[in-house]
C-alpha cells in the first residue's frame, strides 16, 4: 500500500468515524427542502429554521417612542396614540394583554397594555414603551433597557373595540 493510499484509507475510515458520533445530521443550505406544488408555482419558498444551536440568543430589552408620534397618529388597534398613558406596542402578544415589565437595572416595574404593534429594529428588543411608561420605570435616559416581562392578564374589552 503506498503512502497516497494510506492517507486516503485513514481519511475515510476518519470521516466515518465522525460521523457515527454526531447526534443529528445538519441540514446545510445544499440539503433537500420538500416543497409543495402549490409553493412551486407561487415560487414563493419557506425554508426551514436553523438548529437551535444555530441561532442566536439574546436577552429581551425594551426602548420606549415618544411625543412625536402623538397627535391624529393611531395605533394598530385603532385607538389615538396617547404617549401619557400606559402603553406598549409588541410584535406578537395580542392587544389588549396586560404585562408586567421590569426594569432589570433598577429594578424598577410597572404593568402596561399592549395596543400597538413593534419594535421592528433588533428581534432583542420586544417592547416600545409609551413615553410615561418609560418614565415610571426611569428608562428615557438610556434609550434601551434590559426588561423581564410576565403576562398578568387582560384589559377590559372596551379597550379592544377600534375606534
Amino acid at each position: 500500500m503506498t503512502k497516497n493510499q494510506l492517507v486516503a484509507t485513514l481519511t475515510i475510515a476518519a470521516s466515518f468515524l465522525l460521523n457515527a458520533c454526531s447526534a443529528s445530521p445538519v441540514r446545510t443550505a445544499l440539503a433537500p427542502v420538500a416543497v409543495s406544488k402549490r409553493q412551486r408555482r407561487s415560487r414563493s419558498v419557506t425554508l426551514p429554521l436553523p438548529p437551535p444551536f444555530l441561532r442566536r440568543k439574546c436577552s429581551p430589552v425594551a426602548s420606549y417612542y415618544g411625543y412625536t408620534h402623538r397627535g391624529p397618529n393611531r395605533t394598530a388597534n385603532g385607538e389615538y396614540f396617547r404617549p401619557w398613558l400606559l402603553t406598549a406596542a409588541s410584535r406578537t402578544l395580542p392587544f389588549g394583554t396586560m404585562v408586567h415589565v421590569e426594569n432589570l437595572i433598577n429594578h424598577k416595574s410597572i404593568t402596561v397594555r399592549i395596543n400597538d404593534r413593534g419594535p421592528f429594529g433588533s428581534h432583542c428588543r420586544v417592547l416600545d414603551l409609551t413615553t410615561a411608561a418609560a418614565r415610571r420605570i426611569d428608562a428615557i435616559h438610556r434609550g434601551v433597557i434590559p426588561i423581564s416581562m410576565q403576562i398578568v392578564g387582560f384589559a377590559h374589552p372596551r379597550h379592544l373595540r377600534r375606534k
